[in-house]
């Protein structure tokens, strides 16, 4: 097994969770099961579902396999496959003419996938799915039995995120300056000054003030109570900002430089490499495949 350097106490017991329950095994297992699904006349929601499923467990086996070995074997085929797998559900529920209106609640900026597309070579898949999550708000319809307070409490959490959406996708499209005038937009409504603080000093170009930000987002990541495996936030700023300058990554076991120095995935070899069949990512002949007079998903026992 491959030594982790600058482990926290909290992510060690995290780790023996991981290897006690062979949480690769399982979500690998739980792949291989939904490829082999036959999905010719899904409806759109079982469709989109089936996707978030492929996505959902092709990262999961991923970070299982590095929480366990410490190894980052074939992630970037991992990452890729969970980044097209995600955008494309997203892109079903926009073409989707039955989506809900209240799907915002609980939506927030999805950066696993997001630093998942980044890292593995696959940019506009990342692009989708922020496209998703300002649709998701443009349709919303405002939900009723709700107060004046939470009202205004939607409204800023909405704007809040939006400007993030926007934040992130210029920045994955280099559109620097335009990312840059939003962060007074930002100051004002994000709740976060840990990522703020990463914010500003990722347009200062100085390596050493960045990476003092990114031990201080670190430090609070592992502080708060049941964090994650992975700082998906500092990987993804770490991954955007060595495009731009001379940057020499941490190697925390929340972050590790192992990710940042993945290959680009060339999408003709994963099959190969993980020994998979993958699941077709062309919308329109997802499209013709869906039966169009059914609604509502049928949960299946995976």
């Amino acid at each position: 097994m491959k030594k982790i350097i600058f482990a926290t106490k909290g992510w060690k017991t995290l780790q023996r969770d991981y290897m006690s329950q062979d949480l690769y095994t399982m979500h690998l297992q739980k792949l291989h099961t939904y490829l082999q699904q036959d999905v010719s006349n899904y409806s759109f929601e079982e469709m989109i579902i089936h996707y978030g499923f492929i996505s959902h467990a092709t990262m999961q086996a991923s970070i299982s396999n590095y929480m366990q070995t410490g190894a980052v074997e074939n992630a970037e085929c991992y990452f890729y496959l969970a980044a097209r797998a995600k955008a494309t559900s997203d892109n079903l529920w926009i073409a989707n003419p039955h989506s809900q209106k209240h799907l915002s609640q609980g939506q927030e900026v999805q950066l696993d996938c997001i630093m998942a597309a980044v890292l593995s070579g696959c940019t506009s898949a990342a692009v989708d799915m922020l496209e998703k999550t300002k649709k998701t708000f443009e349709h919303e319809q405002q939900r009723p039995n709700r107060s004046r307070k939470d009202c205004q409490q939607d409204e800023k959490r909405k704007k809040r995120i939006l400007l993030e959406v926007d934040f992130y996708k210029n920045l994955l499209n280099g559109n620097d300056g335009q990312a840059y005038q939003l962060l007074s937009a930002l100051d004002s409504f994000h709740y976060d000054p840990m990522v703020l603080q990463v914010m500003h000093t990722f347009f200062e170009r100085d390596a050493e003030q960045f990476g003092n930000a990114l031990v201080q987002h670190l430090k609070e990541f592992r502080n708060t109570p049941y964090t994650g495996e992975l700082d998906y936030f500092v990987l993804l700023m770490e991954a955007l900002y060595q495009k731009r300058a001379n940057y020499n990554p941490f190697d925390f076991a929340d972050a590790p430089a192992l990710l940042l120095k993945l290959p680009e995935c060339e999408p003709t070899q994963i099959e190969k490499s993980l020994g998979i069949c993958c699941p077709s990512f062309d919308i329109n002949e997802l499209l013709k495949s869906i039966d169009k007079n059914k609604v509502g998903p049928k949960f299946m026992q995976y």
